[in-house]
């Protein structure tokens, strides 16, 4: 059954239509730039970076809030990982990066020329650029003002030659050889000092680091001499230690050693591949030791650096016999 309309309902029919259109543009208005931004980003980026888990990145956000410098400087791009990546996890988790190249024999880089290529691609973008030095001739390889380009230089003790002349990367069990897991150790830490005295290093990394076979031994094995030898060797040069979140290395014990002797501490995760690795293990560390902001490493100024304060070894260490044959193999 139809009816009439008023002509209040005519009006009324009429201003709907026009009122939409109105708060339909104001919308559009409003929440343009928000759509134009999150566009832009992902354009800018290029990336396909998955959101971080929000627990252990608020965390991080945590920390940073209360003024600690909270950086994963052992980053490398390996599994297709893309500078840009970096960066954009970088910003989305609150962590800065270190991206660091190996140098050393058996790598691809071992020379001016490869390492000044690789910074040249890396230096544009907001991380700190490193040289990871690999076995013990890798001050050969280079010049030291090709080193001094770079915000820092980290090393670790996994390639050494043992008293018998073998030269032994840790990390490929057919080069490892222990007859005797006391003399091995004692071997081990005969080498990481000398390492820590001779070469210009900033930061060392996988620190207290097993072979395979000698994992299950670890407590036994790093006895609190052994670890003070080492710790105080770090603590006469000036060497931050590495706490490794995807090792979970050192354990404890060192930790809280290093921490007694005033000790810097660098984190970082080594990557193996395109996921770099949360920071849950060195989250947990400044919580465990009371760590304050000022015990976390930072990059040093130029002229207070490792490279800046030490001498340029004019040969390789005693660690190695410098003449070692190294065929490629993948890092740990």
């Amino acid at each position: 059954m139809s009816r009439n309309r008023s002509k209040f309902e005519d009006q009324t029919l009429r201003r709907v239509p026009t009122e939409f259109v109105r708060w339909l543009v104001t919308a559009l208005i409003i929440t343009a730039p928000i759509f134009s931004l999150a566009q832009t980003q992902t354009m800018g980026h290029q990336t396909n970076v998955p959101e971080p888990r929000s627990e252990g990145w608020s965390r991080v956000r945590e920390f940073v809030r209360a003024g600690y410098p909270i950086m994963n400087l052992h980053v490398h791009l390996k599994g297709g990982l893309t500078v840009e990546q970096a960066v954009a996890e970088s910003e989305r988790t609150g962590v800065r990066y270190g991206i660091a190249i190996n140098v050393g024999l058996g790598f691809p880089t071992t020379n001016d020329h490869a390492v000044l290529e690789w910074l040249q691609m890396v230096r544009p973008y907001p991380v700190y650029c490193a040289i990871q030095a690999e076995g013990r001739e890798w001050v050969r390889l280079i010049r030291p003002e090709t080193a001094a380009r770079f915000d820092y230089i980290f090393t670790d003790a996994m390639t050494w030659t043992d008293r018998r002349g073998r030269c032994m990367r840790l990390w490929i069990p057919a080069e490892v050889h222990v007859e005797d897991p006391e003399e091995f150790m004692d071997t081990l830490v005969e080498r990481t000092v000398e390492i820590i005295e001779k070469e210009p290093i900033d930061i060392l990394a996988n620190p207290s680091y097993l072979p395979a076979a000698l994992m299950d031994h670890y407590d036994q094995l790093w006895t609190p001499s052994r670890i003070q030898r080492v710790v105080d060797a770090m603590a006469r040069h000036g060497v931050a230690m590495e706490i490794n979140a995807r090792t979970r290395l050192p354990r404890w014990p060192m930790l809280r050693a290093a921490k007694a002797a005033g000790l810097k501490f660098s984190f970082g995760t080594n990557n193996p591949g395109a996921e770099i690795g949360d920071l849950n293990y060195a989250l947990e560390a400044i919580q465990e030791l009371g760590l304050r902001p000022e015990d976390l490493f930072t990059p040093r100024p130029w002229g207070q650096r490792a490279c800046d304060r030490k001498p340029w070894p004019t040969q390789a260490s005693p660690s190695n016999n410098g003449n070692a044959e190294l065929s490629p193999a993948p890092r740990l």
